[in-house]
């Protein structure tokens, strides 16, 4: 059961940028016909019911009609955040008026880039806020009082498997320690009598995906690659272990061959046309994996946590806390049009829209809604029960970009190009207490 104040450690890692603050600089028109909002089209689907597996109301056109306005949507690649925030943020006028940014990512120095959501709030206050979301998350999106942004999409990251695979294999059920999975894995590979080629296990393997994906592998030793006060763990036994175990992996077929360049989407793929047996993915996909009619594995999918090594196992958890991510919507503090911007973001936070938002594909932020999600859907489940332990993958930092470079490209020297284990981690680990230090 998800507490009514979920104790949630995250952390906002934030996109790096400073400069001045200037509040309503400029004169707005009386009334703005048009909005511009920079997401991810993902992002913008939630709200349309667009490219989802089941689709349903178009909240955004009911925005629209409600408001008298156009939404223009800027789309961008995850990797863009940063650029955008860095060349938006220090204008007194903006085109843009709203923004969707990655948690963990605004730090000290991006706090004057934003309006401050408490403005709003005081005159026009949102049903259910703040009791009904992660006192966590709201925690580290307020710097110095100031909030920076509204929750729009969260949720944990679990193990996903194909039942039947598992089945035909001779597998009993979801592994539960690292040398299981990696066992499982093995078994699971396998060259179909057609000539297809099933992966025992896929997962993202970008330099970019790496940050998250490191931190939850290390977990199961309970290791983190950088903690959230900045002690450096990527030089330790933990981190050591979860690299070796996919340079395994990788050297025996059970990742693909182009394992290094697998995006979200593409693992998710892999998965969804029987492809793999086993996928690192996000805790909320039931309805992508077992619903979608482009599935092929359709009524298969079983979700469970990622394992834990048995010697840290105790009566409350036998299962890695994996890592929270979220996503959060804010107004650049150089729009114009501030009110008509919170005017969206006060509508999307709306009860009855974010549940419709969660039937789009979304992953809920309001605790009432996952506790609704928990009965039907065992993805919620998982998510429930992971956050009362879980953490993002990496805390906030102005130089976090280039952090996740080295520990990117450390793991992909040593799973690829065969650098060894120790030596590549030690160097990297240094450079980055290098930075940490300046």
């Amino acid at each position: 059961m998800v507490r009514r104040r979920m104790v949630l450690t995250v952390i906002v890692l934030a996109v790096l940028a400073a400069g001045p603050a200037v509040y309503g600089g400029g004169v707005a028109p009386s009334e703005p016909q048009t909005l511009r909002v920079m997401g991810g089209t993902f992002l913008k689907n939630i709200l349309t019911g667009e490219n989802v597996v089941n689709p349903g109301r178009n909240v955004l056109a009911e925005f629209e009609e409600e408001f008298g306005v156009t939404v223009e949507w800027v789309d961008w690649a995850h990797g863009d955040i940063a650029e955008a925030i860095n060349r938006l943020g220090p204008l007194p006028r903006t085109e843009e008026d709203l923004i969707f940014f990655l948690g963990p990512h605004p730090s000290e120095r991006v706090a004057p880039f934003f309006a401050d959501l408490n403005d709003f709030l005081g005159s026009d206050p949102i049903e259910g806020f703040p009791d009904d979301f992660s006192e966590g998350i709201l925690d580290t999106l307020t710097v110095d009082g100031k909030l920076l942004g509204m929750p729009y999409r969260s949720g944990t990251f679990a193990l996903w498997y194909n039942e039947e695979i598992f089945e035909e294999r001779g597998l009993p059920g979801p592994p539960k320690t690292p040398e299981e999975l990696y066992e499982y894995a093995k078994q699971a590979t396998f060259t179909r009598p057609n000539g297809e080629k099933v992966f025992g296990l896929v997962c993202r393997g970008t330099v970019w995906d790496l940050q998250e994906q490191l931190a939850m592998w290390a977990r199961m030793w309970n290791g983190d690659p950088l903690s959230l006060d900045f002690k450096v763990g990527l030089d330790t036994e933990p981190i050591a272990n979860a690299i070796e175990m996919w340079r395994n992996m990788y050297a025996e077929g059970i990742l693909p061959s182009d394992w290094t360049t697998l995006s979200g989407s593409e693992v998710i793929q892999l998965f969804k046309d029987g492809r793999a047996a086993m996928v690192v993915e996000g805790a909320n996909y039931n309805t992508v994996f077992n619903n979608s009619e482009d599935s092929q594995i359709r009524g298969s999918a079983r979700v469970a946590h990622m394992p834990l090594v048995e010697e840290l196992w105790t009566a409350d958890r036998d299962f890695s806390a994996s890592f929270a991510w979220f996503w959060n919507i804010g107004i650049l503090q150089g729009s114009q049009h501030k009110d008509l911007a919170w005017d969206l973001i006060s509508f999307t936070s709306r009860p009855e829209i974010m549940w419709q938002m969660v039937l789009n594909g979304n992953g809920p932020v309001r605790i009432s809604l996952l506790e609704r999600l928990v009965a039907d859907d065992p993805g919620a489940r998982i998510t429930a029960e992971q956050m009362p332990f879980t953490t993002p993958a990496l805390p906030p930092h102005d130089d976090i970009g280039e952090i996740i470079d080295i520990q990117g490209l450390a793991v992909h020297d040593i799973v690829v190009n065969g650098k060894p284990t120790d030596e590549t981690l030690s160097v990297s680990a240094d450079r980055i207490r290098s930075i940490l230090s300046e």
